[in-house]
């Protein structure tokens, strides 16, 4: 059974890692990356660091190209590409653009699209992601859910069949990785690879990347809360700024404030570690929102809605505060953001949530036996 994994972004790529030890026999895989995240810090680092061989495929980068024209370029890359290889289903991740290209490719020449993280809604749709989902999940043969709620999601738009809960590949591998995420050795890796040192829980960790936080107005919005938070905590803030977003700080002429220290992009591994040993996390990010409440980090999640709501909780650990700096102090009392080695290692005590949802993806795919 041949089986067409298709990435492009750094999450699909951590998802990837975790699967991909188990499309062993009787499944063939074929991994074709769209380079959506061409950016040498977001994907090279992620390949190296957790050991993944190259995609078997790599499509030309998209340079300058965005919107329709991307997802154009994207799909007529992957339309040739399962033209030559003809495998008897896709599959694809999340919620990206890549998701839907490869959803679409595959759909015009009738292969069968297999969607890992179906069900997952935010509510808003004015969210690109959120409308690459519903559109994945109306293409989909098999839709492979993280939870019940996904599924129920997916019944309420009158999507019956072909669900399976198989729990999160993310939490897989941060389950995998935790013990030596929160060791002091991988706290010094990322201390040397961002460029100055680091005391467990002697620093809060930020990151924003979403499109709409690249607006001016909600950007000095965002780094306001920041800012409070690092005066709150007493604690540098080390925000890990996406080149796009560092772009958008100099293109809106906007002042980092004091408190707040801008550090490169950072791998897959050195943010587990800095979420790990971090006072709190402060993120727009729906995989270190989810990453950061496994380790049992206190988290602020720096949108209007997450797709994660399960991860929500009023007495935290972790809260929806938008961009509203008023909020961002007693946000962080309430989901218990201390600092210091200790407040660390009191959490690093408590369990992540149980793996097993590359060998659950595997059974489904087995039992599905997709053939053209």
């Amino acid at each position: 059974m041949r089986i067409t994994a298709i990435v492009g972004t750094r999450p699909q790529l951590i998802k990837l890692a975790a699967l991909r030890p188990h499309l062993s026999p009787p499944i063939e895989p074929f991994v074709i990356d769209t380079a959506q995240h061409h950016d040498e810090l977001l994907a090279g680092q992620i390949y190296r660091d957790l050991g993944m061989a190259p995609a078997d495929l790599l499509l030309p980068e998209p340079g300058d190209l965005h919107g329709t024209e991307r997802l154009d370029a994207m799909v007529r890359g992957l339309d040739a590409a399962l033209a030559q290889s003809q495998p008897d289903a896709v599959l694809v991740f999340g919620d990206t653009d890549s998701t839907l290209a490869g959803a679409l490719a595959a759909h015009a020449r009738k292969i069968a699209v297999v969607h890992v993280e179906a069900g997952v809604r935010s509510g808003d749709t004015s969210m690109p992601e959120e409308r690459n989902r519903i559109a994945v999940d109306k293409i989909a043969a098999l839709r492979l859910c993280t939870s019940d709620a996904a599924v129920q999601a997916l019944r309420g738009e009158g999507l019956t069949e072909e669900n399976v809960v198989v729990g999160d590949l993310m939490a897989d591998l941060a389950a995998r990785l935790a013990p030596t995420a929160r060791g002091a050795t991988a706290l010094d890796a990322a201390a040397l690879h961002i460029g100055r040192s680091l005391t467990s829980g002697g620093f809060a960790y930020a990151t924003l990347h979403r499109a709409d936080v690249r607006e001016a107005s909600r950007l000095r919005a965002a780094l306001d809360v920041l800012r409070v938070a690092a005066e709150h905590l007493g604690v540098p803030m080390l925000f890990a700024a996406h080149p796009g977003t560092s772009a958008a700080i100099a293109a809106h002429n906007i002042d980092v404030p004091d408190g707040v220290e801008l550090v490169p992009p950072v791998g897959y591994l050195d943010s587990l570690a800095l979420a790990a040993h971090a006072a709190a996390v402060l993120t727009d990010s729906g995989g270190l929102q989810r990453e950061a409440v496994w380790l049992n980090t206190p988290t602020l999640i720096l949108r209007d809605t997450t797709e994660w709501p399960e991860l929500v909780h009023p007495a935290g650990p972790s809260l929806l505060i938008g961009v509203d700096a008023a909020r961002a102090a007693g946000a962080l009392v309430t989901v218990g953001a201390t600092t210091g080695a200790a407040a660390v290692a009191a959490r690093a005590s408590q369990p992540l949530p149980a793996g097993g949802a590359a060998e659950a993806i595997r059974a489904a795919l087995i039992a599905r036996r997709f053939a053209r």
